[in-house]
């Protein structure tokens, strides 16, 4: 297979569409009042965290103790609120 123009085959990146590729984390954006209402409840039960009202952004150990089963268990998150 032919070289990239101007690329040793070392410095080649990788592949587009590949699994590597698709995995790089993205900013996180803002989160949607649903979403936030949801990881507000799941906050008192996992870790005994009361947040505030209002904007909020989950605590690192509340990220930590999800899991998507929980997620898909818990009222008013929907395949929409837990992406």
């Amino acid at each position: 297979m032919p070289e990239s123009r101007g690329r040793s085959a070392g410095q080649r990146g990788p592949a587009i569409g590949s699994v590597q590729a698709k995995r790089t984390p993205v900013p996180m954006q803002r989160l949607s009042v649903r979403a936030q209402n949801v990881l507000k409840e799941l906050a008192v039960e996992l870790t005994g965290e009361q947040p505030p009202k209002g904007t909020w952004s989950p605590s690192r150990e509340l990220l930590l103790a999800l899991t998507a089963e929980r997620l898909a268990t818990t009222r008013n998150c929907g395949p929409h609120t837990m992406r």
